[in-house]
């Protein structure tokens, strides 16, 4: 190892730096090895992520009735969100979503909460056209399971059944983050 201006400091964000230089070392090429080369994996699987820190700087908004699962359930885990919202009025939530910041909000509508008139889709279609980089979730007791692909892209990236565990909401958030970033790429694979 090669030291030049033996130098120690702090950058603007209070992390140690220093000036050491290292000798880079002789990489192997594969044509004139038997040692494979190093893998760089940056990509990890789904289910290996940590939904609970990959949540922490998100602002979540919910539109459910005061008192229901979901209200309870992400308010006994707002300690992973940057803050957390709850709207008991269908006209004033998605009011509140259509001028949230995309990047850092989810969107968390429970469909149990609306009257049975069938107006949720296309409020949600409003919903996604006025603001496409918001991340949609929709929780109800009538879904036969959770469906976390982006079959339903077009007016949310996630749908959760209620009863729901904390972890699989954990999850479920997590999933409907992915799908949103696949969403605004292009990529419509499950």
């Amino acid at each position: 190892m090669k030291f030049e201006n033996n130098f120690f400091g702090f950058n603007d964000y209070g992390t140690i730096f220093t000036d050491i230089m290292i000798e880079p070392k002789e990489v192997p090429s594969p044509q004139n090895s038997t040692v494979p080369a190093p893998q760089h994996n940056t990509h990890q699987r789904y289910d290996q992520i940590d939904w609970e820190r990959s949540l922490w700087d998100k602002e979540v908004l919910v539109m459910s009735d005061p008192g229901s699962a979901i209200e309870n359930a992400l308010t006994r885990l707002s300690a992973h969100f940057e803050a957390l919202s709850i709207i008991d009025q269908a006209r004033s939530a998605i009011r509140c979503a259509k001028y949230a910041d995309g990047l850092k909000s989810i969107f968390v509508m429970d469909l149990d909460t609306l009257p049975s008139d069938g107006d949720a889709v296309p409020k949600l279609l409003h919903l996604r056209r006025a603001n496409p980089g918001l991340t949609t979730i929709i929780v109800s007791s009538h879904f036969h399971h959770n469906d976390t692909t982006l079959d339903r892209r077009a007016i949310a990236d996630c749908s959760l059944r209620m009863p729901i565990s904390d972890s699989e909401l954990l999850r479920g958030m997590g999933l409907a983050c992915r799908n949103t970033n696949l969403r605004l790429k292009g990529e419509f694979f499950s």
